[in-house]
């Protein structure tokens, strides 16, 4: 998955057009708390404060200036993310004020130890609520309350760097898995500079973009009703491609341990020519301070196989949500920022600087037509894509299992056919259970 998921340039939009409200809160929070820490991934951060790039500027700053509160970070992987979160919200009390809640963990008993928000709701509403993605909102509900604000969605997009399929003589972006594939092969050769390009980049240590490319056949790893590979044939010929396109090189040599932020370098250096990741990733890939082809790595929906039909495209999306640990010192105060930042002003801001949109009005706002060039095809496939994985309370060790499933079958220690059978009867009991 993206881990968050993005896009240092400072902001464009600046001026009291762009001000965020100023938010009334009791004098004696004013007061008394001088700051509030945040556990979060450092995609958060980056598209808060825009620090990763594009045009939204420092959003929380401007929040923080309102209300003479510091902001103090603590910024972690996805895995150790959670299992600190979780571990702090435990305790009797904790000195983490605000965290985020990947969906995939969004289980009841994770989000019972988070701080109930209705009456804060109630008593301090969040601007036009309606408009924040339902279905997102309705997830977060466990106990008869709400427990979380949607935040961010990282929707996988296929990027591509154009000038080296141009180098290739490879006329035009893939419109299918297969024409993907070939594509794939045919970009992987070694540069002029005598480096290795790889036709094709992904993650394998993560599970997400293997549910993306499973998706191209219909094939989910576990389907909304908890069915393990309901349409095993798709993942057969997933598996098969992993092996294909590593015996063919044009997965990189050492894909069964490769990174987030290996992927973003193997792009931004051309030494991979195509790579599933969250949209957002954009604006890294074109950062003229850090990548070799600024304006030159463009972000299409990935593609289907043809056999879904005509133009048929599939993504997956996670989204990540805002919430208060029950044990947090200064709830009052969290969920002043809450409120700021799921503001309409702030989301579009927020798009900017390459966060998925929890509010689809976003989408439509001109500045985020003007400055976020995958906005259309971000849409596009927001309206088909599918969470990676159903939450349940083993749903992380299940996608580790198909991450070291694909694995061992890219690697040739088992054969497809033996990695799908090995993954099922590993899984199911997880999801059973």
């Amino acid at each position: 998955m993206d881990k968050l998921h993005q896009p240092s340039r400072r902001a464009l939009l600046t001026g009291t057009a762009l001000a965020l409200p100023v938010l009334a809160m009791p004098a004696i929070v004013r007061a008394q708390a001088k700051s509030l820490n945040i556990i979060s991934h450092r995609v958060h951060r980056n598209v808060l404060t825009g620090e990763g790039g594009g045009k939204g500027g420092d959003i929380i700053g401007d929040w923080s200036k309102a209300t003479g509160t510091g902001v103090n970070w603590s910024t972690f992987d996805v895995a150790p993310l959670h299992e600190r979160l979780l571990r702090e919200a435990s305790l009797a009390e904790t000195s983490f004020d605000l965290g985020f809640v990947v969906n995939t963990l969004a289980v009841p008993r994770v989000l019972t130890l988070m701080e109930p928000l209705d009456a804060l709701q109630k008593s301090d509403p969040i601007e036009d609520f309606a408009g924040v993605a339902p279905g997102m909102v309705k997830a977060l509900n466990a106990g008869g309350a709400l427990r979380g604000v949607p935040f961010r969605h990282a929707t996988t997009g296929l990027h591509i760097n154009d000038a080296i399929l141009a180098e290739r003589k490879i006329a035009a972006a893939p419109k299918t898995i297969e024409e993907m594939i070939e594509v794939a092969k045919a970009a992987t050769f070694t540069n002029a500079a005598g480096v290795p390009v790889s036709g094709f980049a992904m993650e394998g240590v993560s599970y997400v973009n293997m549910v993306t490319l499973s998706l191209a056949w219909d094939a989910p790893f576990i389907s909304e009703d908890l069915k393990v590979l309901p349409n095993e044939a798709g993942m057969l010929r997933t598996f098969e491609v992993f092996r294909d396109l590593y015996a063919a090189r044009a997965l990189p040599r050492n894909f069964a341990t490769l990174k987030q932020d290996e992927v973003i370098t193997q792009m931004q250096t051309g030494r991979a020519a195509m790579c599933h990741f969250a949209f957002g990733r954009y604006f890294a890939f074109n950062d003229p301070q850090k990548s070799q082809f600024p304006g030159k790595i463009s972000a299409v929906p990935p593609p289907a196989s043809r056999s879904l039909g005509d133009g048929a495209i599939v993504g997956t999306t996670e989204f990540w949500s805002f919430v208060i640990p029950r044990n947090s010192r200064n709830k009052e105060l969290a969920w002043s920022l809450v409120k700021a930042m799921t503001a309409k002003e702030a989301v579009i801001r927020a798009a900017l600087n390459g966060n998925g949109p929890v509010r689809a009005s976003a989408y439509d706002d001109q500045r985020v037509k003007d400055a976020v060039p995958y906005a259309a095809a971000e849409a596009k496939v927001l309206a088909v894509a599918r969470p990676p994985l159903p939450a349940f309370d083993r749903a992380v060790e299940a996608g580790d299992a198909l991450a070291q499933a694909v694995q061992a079958v890219a690697l040739g220690q088992v054969t497809p056919e033996q990695g799908l059978a090995d993954l099922k009867r590993r899984v199911e009991p997880m999801v059973k259970s």
